[in-house]
């Protein structure tokens, strides 16, 4: 893995323990402070 998708993963992992309730790109977005587009593109 690349140190930049390792990044990325870390990241994301821990804006989903943030949020309560459901996950989607939305509530991501909201938490994490990048747009739905971008969580979607690279979680694909």
């Amino acid at each position: 893995m690349s140190k930049r998708f390792l990044n990325w993963l870390i990241f994301t992992i821990r804006t989903v323990a943030l949020i309560p309730g459901k996950v989607n790109f939305n509530r991501l977005s909201r938490y994490g402070g990048r747009t739905p587009k971008t969580f979607a593109a690279n979680l694909v």
